[in-house]
């Protein structure tokens, strides 16, 4: 991980094995959409439950505010957690992107985020806020 200053304004945490280890086998095409989009991120794969939670409370330790979750409803669970749990700044400073990649998505249908690649890189590259 790079030193505060000089990493990327996103960190992106990939879950390999969500929607059936469909993150796994795109996430080559998931980074392309996200750097064709302007979307400048350095990421941090998971290997087991519960590291999603760790790697969150670590790049926020390390001065990280922006977040994208690629995974399903279990990584974005962990990542909220992570968040809620550390003590380096507000949860109110943090912001969660998400592309959804899991079997269900549920928050991303709720939160109206595409489930196409594209169209959930443009709702992060545009800013939008689900949540104020």
């Amino acid at each position: 991980m790079e030193k505060p200053g000089t990493f990327p304004e996103w960190c992106a945490i990939f879950n390999p094995n969500a929607g059936n280890c469909k993150g796994s086998k795109d996430r080559d095409r998931i980074s392309d959409v996200l750097g064709r989009n302007g979307i400048r991120f350095t990421s941090l794969t998971t290997t087991g439950r519960g590291q999603a939670k760790e790697f969150t409370r670590e790049i926020l330790a390390k001065g990280y505010r922006k977040i994208i979750s690629i995974g399903g409803d279990g990584t974005l669970h962990e990542i909220i957690n992570g968040v809620f749990t550390q003590d380096h700044c507000l949860p109110k400073e943090v912001t969660i992107g998400l592309v959804p990649v899991g079997t269900g998505n549920d928050w991303g249908r709720m939160f109206g985020i595409p489930l196409v690649y594209e169209g959930a890189a443009g709702v992060i590259r545009e800013g939008k806020k689900l949540i104020q």
